[in-house]
Order: structure tokens, then sequence, then C-alpha cells
């Protein structure tokens, strides 16, 4: 049975990830990209533009995607707007068409009504993630299994979403474009409480992030004490347990500090490696 998923009302960020069926490499990446990568990027910008949705980061990997996405608050949308988010979709000869029929409409007493029902199943998908994804694995799949002359699934799962706060939406977006694969968020066991774990090259980070939007109390980072460090460094010690980790890969304790002064840009600052 599958579960429904925790959405947000008005703006909300997730972390979304998807995988290759069979763990099957697509993507080509580790060359410096594919025609299968430009593909997809460009499908998911087209769907941005029809959805609402804004894609923030992302990461291709060989056989699976991380994207991570803001679905703003929705608005109501005048019959231009409308029109011009299913251009970006489908083209312009479904918009010319979609004009006619308008036209049509508008020369009949219930013209506006008419025209608003022929538009709605498009407003009925836009600001939804799940229509979002939908159509962007969808439309991928039918593009790729055409390419290779192939048949059947090519994703192994639904996508998996986790909702965000807005700080770690800033800090997740921020890591992946330094170069993190981020892993787990809010990642807890016990009393601990882990905000980010993510890997670089051949380390694992576990991140602590501070987010303020005044210095009146203190920077960011120092609300980060020994205790939570503490409480931190144990809670790694049981995630790298959990998945034999072996004991020789290296290690670290970061904190990310932001700072949101009103009207202007965040401010990142990592402290790599600390200690107590």
């Amino acid at each position: 049975m599958r579960v429904a998923r925790v959405t947000a009302d008005g703006q909300s960020f997730y972390h979304c990830i998807s995988r290759v069926v069979e763990g099957r490499f697509i993507f080509g990446t580790s060359e410096g990209g594919s025609v299968e990568a430009e593909y997809f990027l460009a499908l998911m910008r087209r769907l941005e533009a029809f959805c609402g949705i804004r894609v923030l980061n992302y990461v291709l990997m060989s056989n699976h995607f991380h994207l991570l996405c803001e679905v703003p608050e929705p608005r109501p949308l005048a019959q231009s707007e409308v029109l011009e988010r299913i251009e970006a979709l489908y083209g312009p000869r479904r918009v010319q068409a979609l004009q006619e029929q308008l036209a049509r409409y508008a020369e009949q007493p219930d013209g506006l009504q008419q025209g608003n029902r022929l538009l709605e199943p498009y407003r009925k998908r836009m600001y939804n993630l799940s229509i979002f994804f939908k159509e962007l694995k969808g439309r991928f799949a039918q593009w790729y299994n055409s390419r290779h002359g192939r048949s059947g699934v090519l994703w192994a799962e639904r996508f998996k979403s986790v909702l965000l706060e807005g700080g770690e939406a800033l800090a997740a977006g921020w890591l992946m474009d330094q170069g993190f694969l981020i892993l787990h968020k809010n990642w807890r066991y016990r009393r601990s409480e882990i905000d980010i774990i993510a890997t670089r090259g051949d380390v694992y980070h576990f991140i602590e992030v501070k987010c303020r939007e005044t210095d009146a109390f203190g920077f960011p980072e120092e609300g980060v004490s020994k205790a939570k460090l503490r409480s931190m460094m144990k809670g790694a010690v049981h995630w790298l347990y959990e998945r034999r980790i072996p004991v020789e890969r290296r290690v670290q304790y970061d904190v990310l500090a932001i700072r949101l002064d009103e009207g202007k840009m965040p401010e990142y600052l990592l402290f790599e490696d600390v200690s107590l």
C-alpha cells in the first residue's frame, strides 16, 4: 500500500531522489555528461516553466538523481500566463490550437466560463510536485526506451522526497554546489540528531547547520555547544556502524553557519573538521 506523501501549505522545499531500475547506468556523468543527461536537464527545465516549480540544485549520478525543489505558494494565473506555461512544455502548436478554441468561446455568452474549463486541466497540474516528477520520469523513460530500443520500466521506484525547513533547504543547496552528495537530513538515533550527513570525495561529513537572522545573540556557529558535538559524534558512530563503513574511512564533523540579513543574499561559512 502506498503511503501518502507529506506536503506543506504555502512555499515549501523538498530534497527528492529517484533511482534507475536494476542500478542501470544511464547518465554517464563520470565522463562529463551524455546525450541522456542533456535531454533530462532540458526536459526538467521545460517542466519547471510549466509547473512553476523551481529546481534550486541537482546532482545527476550514473544511476540516480537528486533534486532540491522549491514549490511556491500557488497563485491565480491570468489566461496569458497559463498559455505561456503550456507553450514551454507542449510547444507553439498546442497554444495556437487553444487560442483558436478560446477565440470561438469568446463569441458566446458564457465564453469566459468555457475558456476557464478548457484551461482548468492544465492549471490543476501546476504547483504539484508529484505531477512534476510523474511527467519528468515518464517523458524521459519514453524517450530513453525509444532511443535505446528497449521497453518496460526504467525507474526502480516512486521518487522519494523529504520536506525541508527553509534553513535546511539553503544548506542542502549550498552544500551540493560545493560538491557534497547529501545522504541524509535530520537523521536521529536516540537523543542524537544530525542535521546533514554527506560525502565529498572519500570523506563522510556529519554537519550541524546553524541559521540566524541577527547577530544579537552571537554568530550562528557560536550556538553549537560541546554537548551538541558530543551527541553528534555518538550518533555518527552508530550511523557508521549500522552501514558497516570501514573504520579507516575518513570522517569529519563540520558546522555550517548561515547568516540571513534582510535584503541581502545568505552568507555561508563552513567550519570543517571541528573537535571538542
